[in-house]
């Protein structure tokens, strides 16, 4: 976009994907993620003499939600503008009881278990998990030879799984506010965008019952709506469920995948149109 330059009023604030928002908070001394992001929006605003506009994509829109939902709110009045969060699953993702059983590739051209270790234990895999009851039409998740698991049963899953940590993350998430679907919606005007149309898995079927150290990948799954990686349920819950007091507006491409929205020329359009003004809350 004509008048910003990369460095100085526009930049990238990569994190570690791994973390949640436990993670991210960890010490709020200097090296935390949302102690360094903090920094770098205070030194942007400050420097520009205007406010941040925060666009995110995938996980980063709960992660960067869950970074506002511990800000003081004159804090947030004073340095964010708009949070244009593209393709977020706000209330996780079925996907990721797949990748807690046995591993997700995420297509690639990997064993399905590659990067199950890394998975399994990463707090950001427990802070996506689906939860809540906007999943209740899509129950049962997980289903087996002699046991079928519910998304509120999924820490029952983990805890037959063996995976202890994974279990313990959930669950200190759940207990702390902390996970995707427990995060207090933004203050700040924001501006939804995600896509649909594309076949999203929310059951997955095994032919074997779980035991610690299970690697299977599902023999099966069934499909629903969303983008392809985020089921419409989580991709659509802003709109549905954020009460009318949200300064908000919802923008949905069809047939469109999960990571094109980061190239789209509509979408992008879009969010040039909010960050000039041309598109607003009001």
């Amino acid at each position: 976009m004509q008048g910003y330059k990369i460095g100085e009023n526009m930049h990238g604030a990569g994190y570690d994907w791994r973390l949640g928002p436990m993670g991210h908070m960890q010490a709020e001394a200097p090296g935390g993620y949302f102690a360094k992001l903090k920094l770098l929006i205070e030194g942007t605003v400050t420097k520009n003499k205007a406010k941040a506009h925060l666009i995110t994509h995938s996980l980063g829109g709960p992660t960067t939600l869950a970074f506002l939902n511990q800000q003081d709110p004159w804090w947030i009045e004073s340095h964010i503008e708009t949070y244009i969060p593209l393709s977020s699953p706000w209330v996780g993702g079925a996907r990721m009881t797949m990748t807690e059983v046995g591993g997700d590739n995420l297509g690639e051209p990997i064993p399905h278990d590659y990067l199950r270790p890394v998975q399994q234990e990463a707090e950001s895999g427990t802070f996506i998990m689906s939860y809540g009851e906007a999943w209740e039409a899509r129950d049962p998740m997980v289903v087996t030879p002699s046991r079928n698991y519910s998304v509120a049963e999924i820490p029952e899953m983990l805890e037959t799984l063996g995976l202890s940590q994974t279990q313990a993350l959930y669950q200190n998430g759940a207990k702390k506010g902390l996970l995707a679907a427990l995060l207090k919606p933004p203050t700040v005007p924001t501006h939804v965008i995600y896509s649909n149309g594309k076949d999203t898995p929310y059951r997955f079927i095994y032919d074997e019952d779980f035991s610690h150290n299970y690697d299977k990948a599902p023999t099966s799954q069934l499909m629903g709506d969303g983008d392809g990686t985020v089921n419409l349920e989580s991709l659509k819950y802003a709109e549905r469920n954020w009460p009318s007091t949200v300064n908000a507006t919802y923008f949905m491409k069809p047939d469109l995948v999960h990571a094109d929205t980061v190239h789209d020329p509509v979408i992008l359009g879009r969010i040039i149109d909010i960050i000039q003004g041309r598109i607003s809350t009001a």
